[in-house]
């Protein structure tokens, strides 16, 4: 029996489910799988190679003894036996001619490449140098030297020789590296960035979870600039769309997982992807996450399916990989190898326990707790890091931010009096938290840094937490008492790592969470070794010792309802990547949640598509898929097609009933997103709301905001979830305070919310009133807004004055900072580009030699994406100036 699928023509008001014929094989649960898909679970068809010092590299035998490029083999070639595709949708599963000869020439692909791939004879692993490494790579004598000496390499680790020499590496194929926090995986992935941009002429895309990681990476990257190698940011606000196209460059786009999702389409669908060679992906394991997961899947996807070029994922928490090393047509390489040694530890009562390599407890000592601590200090932990520090660093993990706060001010509070004695870099930074907030600092904050303690969460403005991870890195600071999304976040290793309690927030802590946790403790070129220790009561004793025993789960595809698959569909439609139902199948069953999900996996996709057409996003002509101009502004915003639907009827309904210009109350109650909420304080929403005038309280009734309901809502003072009117008008009364300019602390203190959180939120309806004015761009009715929203977004991006708005834009620059800055002579971004770094530490009171670096590099990178963007421009012009 064959599948079938047919589309029949579609009559006005059918539903399209009518129109599709479904016949697939295996459709019923009950029926066994074929001996194909058998064969394919079967262990036989994986060959691990063992490699000296534990290393191993896990392939699919067929590729691993015949050596058959897997781009000439048939995508999917596993599903064959199962179902019989029609001609059309063998087609689309077939590739293309192997993606090394499809180059086109303009990109600066040299025909014989003057890098050195080594056969297995050549390779022998036990001998194999630095040198080999850098000779396989093709780098020329001097750029090798420049890298080497910035980098200080004197030789690579063991695994990086191996890997970075395995042949089918170099000749492009996709890879899973699997290492431990700390081995190495960054320098690898920096070395395949330098051969693609220097010896391929080619370009890359880094993805990294967070911004602030994304930033951090920016100035370590910055080396890359002295080999002649552009590094742009592509985070939050920042980052050209599509990018700047370099005449002689290459660049390397540092890019968080949502900007790197809209870099890579909109480099389809101006038919540049062929720009990008290679792609890496930090932390793969996210990909089991719900929301960011889907993206990570879906871009990974668009570029197999459409780029010429490699991926390389990297984590040091995954479990099986097998699935994810088949959607990546990749080859897995892994290794437990750790540069510097980790003594994993666990505290239960007073009695400290040794973790063994099989997860069972071993008595290590008893801990004797201090009598004058103990009320205070039931956990023990001065005990616990009274022998680390000051000479080393300590990082405590809690479960909340109240539960950082309280434990920094206990340890401050019963630390030795000589830990206390004053110094002037604490008070730097002391003073420079108290510049950010005009003169305000939290009274548990300025206790713990003049201990040398200081806590880290994301209720602390961006400023805040910068300060106290230079402070830390420059040992001004040796505990850090911090929330779990450190352990993910930027590089700050310890010699020793605390896990107060096995929960994040009111959850258990999974096993990946745990090993980055303690991760963080002993990095290479920090300490000789690294110790972990974590707190487990009574309650948690049987769950946590199970948690040490299990292995890590699998990456499990998180694209697994109609929304997100309506988002994937859609994509896939507008960058003419499918077009017909055979296509879009096809496509769906290359997912990862395609192939482990093979029998739902139709129906998950008709009714995706059966959705969109429903939300008028897509329609079908001559049998194939065209999309709509509400399709068309829904993928340009990058909104999900619900929340284009819903915004689209509010947007239309606000310009149908009438503006209202008498202030900007209006405008920026339309720009709040509907993902966003906190708890709501009743007493100032009534005293704001009673602020309002007339006209502005009269357009709340016309868009359903009534008054008698907020009444009672007052009155009844319940929880409201995030995107009610209610919630948006709370958010609303914030914004516009901040439009007045009344400062982000004044903002923070008035509403009772946490100053990171209140940043967060302003970046946030920046960010929306960018997408709103891309959405609107492409719907002729909604024109008005496609006029009035870049005001909106500029003034929103500075609320602040207009002479010192360059200057806020740059990194580490608020308007204090930027008031010092244009007082002392920098008034132009120019200006800050030229200057010494050490000449800004001088002239600007508490600014450290790191936040002075970041802040000329941040300045030189933003001169340079205006001229290339100028230079752009007059080659589109015709007029070509060499000069510029």
């Amino acid at each position: 029996m064959s599948n079938n699928f047919n589309v029949n023509k579609r009559s006005l008001g059918d539903s399209f489910s009518k129109n599709i014929s479904l016949n697939l094989k295996n459709a019923d649960n009950t029926v066994p799988p074929s001996p194909a898909r058998k064969k394919l679970k079967s262990d036989e068809n994986l060959l691990v190679i063992n490699r000296p010092n534990g290393l191993k590299v896990i392939t699919p035998r067929r590729q691993a003894l015949n050596r058959t490029p897997i781009a000439s083999r048939p995508i999917l070639s596993e599903f064959n036996d199962s179902f019989d595709f029609s001609p059309e949708v063998t087609k689309a599963l077939t590739p293309r001619t192997s993606p090394r000869l499809k180059f086109s020439k303009n990109i600066g692909r040299y025909p014989n490449p003057k890098y050195n791939i080594l056969t297995s004879k050549e390779r022998d692993v036990k001998n194999l140098t630095t040198e080999d490494v850098f000779k396989a790579i093709g780098l020329s004598e001097a750029e090798k030297s420049v890298y080497k000496e910035k980098r200080k390499i004197c030789d690579l680790y063991a695994w990086q020789k191996e890997c970075m020499t395995i042949p089918e590496l170099l000749d492009g194929k996709n890879y899973i590296l699997s290492l431990q926090t700390g081995a190495g995986k960054t320098l690898a992935a920096e070395l395949l960035m330098l051969r693609e941009t220097l010896v391929k002429k080619r370009n890359c895309i880094m993805i990294l979870p967070y911004v602030a990681i994304v930033q951090e990476k920016i100035m370590s990257l910055s080396l890359f600039e002295e080999l002649g190698i552009h590094v742009e940011e592509y985070a939050a606000t920042k980052g050209r769309i599509p990018p700047t196209k370099r005449q002689k460059k290459s660049s390397v786009y540092v890019a968080t997982i949502e900007k790197a999702n809209i870099l890579i389409n909109s480099l389809i669908k101006e038919k540049r992807i062929n720009e990008i060679g290679l792609i890496v992906v930090d932390e793969l394991h996210m990909i089991s996450e719900k929301c960011r997961g889907i993206v990570i899947e879906q871009l990974i996807y668009k570029y197999i399916k459409t780029g010429s070029g490699q991926i390389i994922g990297m984590s040091a928490t995954l479990g099986s990989v097998e699935t994810l090393c088949k959607f990546m047509k990749a080859a897995h390489y892994s290794s437990d190898f750790r540069p510097v040694e980790l003594v994993e530890r666990v505290k239960i009562g007073n009695n400290i326990y040794n973790v063994t390599s099989d997860g069972d407890l071993e008595l290590h000592t008893t801990l004797t707790i201090n009598p004058k601590f103990a009320k205070f200090d039931c956990d023990g932990i001065i005990e616990l890091i009274k022998d680390v520090i000051p000479k080393r660093s300590v990082i405590i993990f809690c479960p909340t931010k109240q539960n950082c706060e309280n434990v920094c001010k206990m340890i401050a509070k019963f630390v030795p009096k000589a830990l206390k004695k004053p110094c002037s870099k604490r008070e730097e930074i002391i003073n420079s938290i108290k510049n950010e907030n005009d003169g305000e600092i939290e009274e548990a904050m300025e206790i713990g840094i003049r201990a040398g303690i200081a806590y880290h969460h994301s209720g602390l403005s961006g400023e805040e937490r910068q300060l106290i991870e230079s402070g830390f890195h420059e040992g001004t600071l040796y505990v850090i008492c911090a929330t779990s999304t450190l352990a993910a976040g930027v590089n700050l290793p310890a010699r020793r790592v605390i896990i107060k309690n096995p929960m994040v927030g009111i959850e258990f802590i999974e096993k990946s969470q745990y090993l980055q946790m303690i991760g963080r403790a002993g990095r290479a070129g920090f300490d000789d070794k690294g110790e972990s220790i974590t707190i487990v009561n009574g309650s948690c004793e049987k769950r946590f010792k199970e948690m040490l025993k299990t292995k890590l789960t699998f990456c499990k595809s998180q694209m697994n309802d109609e929304a997100s698959f309506e988002s994937f569909i859609l994509e896939l439609i507008y960058l003419n990547i499918s077009q017909t139902v055979d296509q879009i199948f096809a496509c769906s069953l290359e997912t990862l949640h395609g192939i482990q999900n093979n029998d739902s996996i139709m129906t998950l996709a008709s009714n995706a598509l059966n959705n969109l057409q429903g939300k008028k996003m897509i329609e079908v002509k001559n049998e194939k898929f065209i999309k709509t101009f509400l399709g068309e502004a829904t993928f340009a915003a990058n909104f999900s097609p619900d929340c284009a639907e819903l915004l689209n009827g509010n947007l239309l309904q606000d310009l149908n009933q009438g503006v209202i210009f008498s202030s900007y109350f209006h405008m920026l109650l339309t720009l709040i997103p509907y993902n966003i909420g906190t708890k709501i304080d009743w007493d100032i929403f009534h005293c704001e709301y009673k602020k309002l005038c007339l006209t502005e309280k009269l357009m709340l009734e016309k868009v359903n905001i009534l008054e008698h309901d907020i009444i009672f809502q007052i009155e009844s003072r319940k929880a409201v979830e995030p995107g009610t009117p209610a919630m948006r008008l709370y958010l609303t009364f914030m914004m516009m305070d901040i439009w007045s300019k009344i400062t982000i602390v004044d903002v923070s203190k008035k509403y009772k919310v946490p100053k990171g959180w209140l940043q967060s939120t302003l970046q946030s309806v920046c960010s929306q009133a960018q997408r709103i004015q891309r959405f609107s761009e492409s719907l002729e009715k909604l024109w008005p807004l496609k006029i009035l929203l870049p005001h909106i977004v500029s003034k929103l991006n500075e609320c602040k004055n207009t002479e010192l708005a360059p200057l806020m834009n740059l990194d580490c620059i608020k308007f204090g900072r930027a008031k010092m800055l244009f007082d002392k002579g920098y008034k132009t971004v120019k200006s800050i580009a030229d200057a010494n770094p050490m000449d800004l530490v001088k002239c600007i009171d508490q600014l450290s030699l790191f936040q002075a670096v970041r802040i000329v590099k941040s300045a030189k990178t933003a001169i340079d994406q205006l001229l290339n963007e100028q230079k752009e421009q007059r080659i589109q012009f015709g007029v070509i100036d060499n000069n510029v």
